[in-house]
């Protein structure tokens, strides 16, 4: 697919923490474990050298995405996504969605 991989230990411990991939000179992914546990727990996604998404593991434990932010093809912010139920559904959050989603998570 043309695709090069650059890992980068940004922690300078050696532990590859940051994975980015390249068609050609031109980024067009990155893959993060933020917090050193070994997972993923964001994934940006470019296009054209332009961000269009970064998901995020909130939990920081699962591995796959339940937040998304969204940008035009020019790198504005369009909208927050969630998938609440970590089954691949990712919904629009707007003021109500976000304060169902909040109190689910105090409980």
């Amino acid at each position: 697919n043309g695709e090069s991989r650059v890992d980068r230990s940004r922690r300078r411990d050696r532990q590859i923490d940051r994975r980015e991939y390249f068609q050609g000179a031109t980024l067009i992914r990155v893959e993060e474990d933020t917090n050193a546990d070994g997972r993923l727990d964001r994934w940006d996604r470019y296009e054209g050298e332009v961000l269009r998404q970064v998901e995020f593991d909130t939990t920081l434990a699962a591995g796959r995405p339940n937040r998304r932010l969204l940008y035009d093809p020019q790198g504005r912010f369009l909208r927050v996504e969630a998938d609440p139920e970590f089954d691949g559904s990712f919904v629009t959050l707007n003021d109500a969605t976000a304060a169902d989603l909040n109190k689910g998570a105090q409980r």
